[in-house]
């Protein structure tokens, strides 16, 4: 260890004893680490760190209270400042409050929309500036909105126009004077997180430089591992040691110089203790990263998903399913009763076809669709080559009103019933079985992070004609790269996916 106040540098050739040592113990404690040995939820080694979500309350309530005041601002300056020329109708401050009251809160959700009170690791003052005015505006054009539509609401355009530029600047300054609270609190090293660096390159080392000289950051390194010759299965266990014997919350720069097919692994480990992961963007190319491309001190970096992220994720999907699903009901609900109707004359009873699938965390959900088979199909003998977890045109166990059924996506219907009990997404990855979860490698919790989707990535791409190996591609990099711009997109996309019926079968 050295004297520099913290833990020295450990680095990592070949399978230092420190290492064997801190990957022994690791591995002691958590067994094999097999994500599907529990799938009740009570066994699922999925951490709970990202139950919740990591708000920023002394920002979400300061701005709640100054987007009311700029209400109560705007009135002043307007009726009884006399900095502008009186109005001809005077308008009494108690409707501007009872309006600003019922406004705020919809204009501080616009805020959280945007991911201001998400503490958002490293973001820039101008990344946050620029989510503020968007959201502003955007609760701008609510508030003429409900000024319009509502009749007791005032309808001033100068008032109006004044609310937003005393929110718009009262919550910048707030944003300001905390951002300049937490500058001065670094630089006294108070607040300050440790960052472990994994591996090393030249541009690693760049940017190690400039975190080092900017201690707005708020990161000082801590440790630096330099992971050669170590085998992938001794990596997440070295990882999971470096994580859980920090007493504060680190950050994990892979640097460089590490075994791509190590670098999963890395990432998983730093998913699974919800701590964020910073990867120069040289890396890029490894397992099918990433996500958020940004400067970080001049230097390309990708910031993964951290858990807490994931968290936001899940629910801002959670809302928007279910203002889609309860929306169309009057289109889908019709067409599930009378395809129930249809299967009972044309094929009997029972209607729908319960499956255990994986949900979220590992959990085991039940998933409802159509019948599309004969009754008993388990007992009709299959060829010794025929793979029962990959659909196949040539299944034998398929009805003809099933498998008319499946071309046309309509046996999934019954699964709104699903997104509305919160077990699957509108869009997600593909809801899987245990055994499949084996397939997905250092990227099984991963996929376990979110709910599984009614539509997804793979479902517009080609469906069952891609192989096992693009599914998989294709699930992790829409969780990496989710929005819902994308679920948007996948859902404009599923409509002529189906009317084509492209590899349904």
């Amino acid at each position: 260890m050295t004297g520099d106040g913290t833990k020295d540098e450990m680095s990592v050739h070949p399978a230092s004893e420190q290492q064997e040592a801190a990957a022994s113990s690791a591995l002691d404690a958590s067994g094999d680490a097999d994500i599907s040995s529990g799938t009740d939820g009570s066994g699922s080694p999925m951490t709970n760190a990202d139950e919740h979500l990591p708000l920023s309350w002394l920002h979400l309530i300061g701005e709640l209270l100054i987007i009311i005041g700029a209400f109560a601002l705007a009135h002043f300056i307007r009726y009884t400042s006399g900095i502008l020329p009186a109005p001809t109708e005077f308008i009494p401050l108690s409707q501007y409050m009872v309006m600003g009251v019922i406004v705020a809160p919809l204009w501080i959700l616009l805020h959280l929309g945007h991911g201001l009170y998400f503490q958002k690791i490293a973001g820039t003052a101008s990344e946050e500036i620029g989510a503020l005015v968007n959201a502003q505006v955007q609760g701008f054009l609510l508030l003429i909105l409900m000024s319009f539509f509502i009749r007791n609401f005032p309808s001033s355009r100068l008032t109006l126009i004044l609310i937003l530029v005393s929110a718009l600047a009262g919550c910048l300054v707030f944003r300001l004077i905390l951002r300049a609270g937490r500058t001065f609190l670094l630089r006294r090293g108070i607040g300050i997180r440790p960052l472990i660096v994994i591996g090393d390159s030249p541009l690693g080392a760049l940017l190690i430089r400039r975190i080092e000289k900017n201690t707005a950051l708020g990161l000082k390194v801590r440790e630096r591992v330099a992971l050669l010759d170590v085998p992938c299965g001794n990596v997440s266990a070295i990882i999971r040691h470096l994580l859980s014997d920090s007493p504060e919350i680190p950050a994990v720069l892979i640097a460089g110089n590490i075994p791509e097919d190590c670098v999963s692994e890395v990432i998983v480990e730093c998913h699974r203790a919800g701590v964020e992961c910073i990867l120069p963007s040289e890396r890029s190319a490894a397992a099918g990263l990433p996500t958020d491309a940004r400067m970080m001190e001049g230097v390309p970096v990708l910031k993964l998903t951290a858990a807490g992220e994931l968290a936001w994720i899940r629910f801002k999907k959670r809302v928007f399913d279910l203002f889609i699903v309860i929306l169309v009901s009057p289109l889908w609900f019709p067409v599930m009763v009378l395809i129930a109707l249809l299967s009972i004359i044309l094929q009997g009873l029972p209607v729908l076809f319960k499956h255990k699938r994986l949900g979220r965390a590992g959990r085991e959900i039940v998933t409802h669709k159509f019948r599309t088979m004969v009754r008993n199909a388990h007992l009709i003998s299959l060829p010794d080559d025929f793979d029962e977890k990959y659909k196949s045109k040539d299944d034998p166990r398929v009805t003809k009103w099933g498998r008319m059924l499946r071309k046309l996506s309509l046996d999934e219907l019954p699964q709104v019933l699903d997104i509305l009990s919160g077990n699957i997404s509108l869009v997600g990855p593909r809801p899987i079985v245990k055994d499949e979860l084996s397939r997905y490698g250092a990227w099984a919790e991963l996929l376990l992070s979110v709910p599984p989707g009614l539509t997804g990535l793979w479902q517009v791409s080609g469906r069952s004609d891609l192989s096992y190996e693009q599914r998989v591609e294709l699930d992790t990099y829409y969780i990496h790269n989710w929005s819902l711009a994308l679920d948007i997109r996948i859902l404009m996309q599923t409509i002529p996916a189906v009317l084509l019926r492209k590899g349904a079968y």
